[in-house]
């Protein structure tokens, strides 16, 4: 994947913060290496071919796993850090996808502070709050 950082650089120097505090780092740091428009671009045709082609998926969903899941997981360092960890990047990409490639008002045009205030509560929550991790998916008994 070409993008002009590289995220697990990125969330590194987030990561180093206060632990009651990384929500709101993350989000500062993911949101501002966004805001260059060579990631912009770089960023939302990995997400436009993701959509489209199975392939580009599955590159993906690889790529987020090791660059960002796996850093945060690693940091946080609880059994269930892997499914924080994945909360974490799910609200992360969908926030870039409603900024950036669908460009839904008014976070498209809404400054990153103002965003970053919003999100950073959720981000903690999932981080360090009290979270209700998803059940392993059930067999269904065919009969």
């Amino acid at each position: 994947m070409r993008l002009p950082f590289v995220p697990s650089e990125v969330l590194a120097e987030a990561l180093r913060e206060d632990p009651e505090r990384v929500g709101e780092a993350i989000a500062r740091a993911a949101l501002g290496a966004w805001e260059d428009p060579r990631a912009q671009q770089a960023a939302m045709g990995l997400l436009r071919a993701a959509a489209s082609h199975e392939g580009a998926a599955a590159m993906l969903r690889q790529f987020v796993r090791a660059s960002v899941i796996a850093p945060i997981a690693e940091a946080i360092g609880t059994p269930d850090a892997e499914v924080r960890a994945a909360l974490v990047a799910s609200q992360m990409v969908g926030v870039a996808m409603a900024r950036y490639l669908v460009r839904i008002e008014p976070l498209a045009s809404a400054s990153v502070e103002d965003i970053v205030r919003a999100i950073a509560p959720t981000l903690q929550r999932y981080l360090t709050g009290a979270i209700r991790p998803p059940e392993p998916p059930r067999h269904r008994r065919r009969g």
